[in-house]
């Protein structure tokens, strides 16, 4: 019975991977690679994880995120969009329930964050003409682990 219900239950666990991991120390920590995300609108001032996720969806994203403990490299492709954004940002707070990269101008925020319940969101804010954005990415699943962008 017990093998059963596992073989019924593997392809959800083999597919839903969030893309967080615990470290030796216990602290959450993000796993390099490609994910498929939801694009929301962001609402004003950022938000909390509750609030980033009830947003409306107005699309679907490709996350690449590689580097270090302390820098996280971020790609961002939206079909449809002529535009990928790409930043890096510091690591900027680690520990049991979190970890955050931030990346802060005067006219832009890119927020990179993840917790164990809602995996990875990142929050993209700029205030150019260029490319004025105001997004978040949720519901982010991995695709592959690794470095995805080096093989293109």
């Amino acid at each position: 019975m017990r093998k059963l219900i596992l073989l019924i239950l593997l392809p959800f666990f083999a597919f839903a991977n969030n893309g967080t991991k615990r470290d030796k120390n216990m602290n959450i920590s993000i796993v390099d690679g490609e994910y498929s995300c939801k694009v929301r609108s962001a609402p004003d001032g950022g938000g909390s994880f509750n609030e980033l996720n009830v947003q409306p969806i107005i699309g679907n994203a490709i996350l690449n995120i590689f580097g270090d403990g302390s820098q996280k490299k971020v790609k961002i492709d939206i079909p449809g969009v002529n535009n990928t954004f790409e930043f890096s940002a510091p690591l900027k707070e680690k520990n049991s329930l979190m970890i955050s990269y931030v990346m802060a101008g005067k006219k832009s925020i890119s927020v990179v964050m993840a917790t164990e319940q809602y995996g990875i969101n990142v929050l993209l804010m700029r205030k150019s003409l260029d490319d004025g954005v105001n997004i978040v990415l949720t519901n982010c699943l991995l695709n592959k682990s690794g470095d995805s962008t080096k093989s293109r």
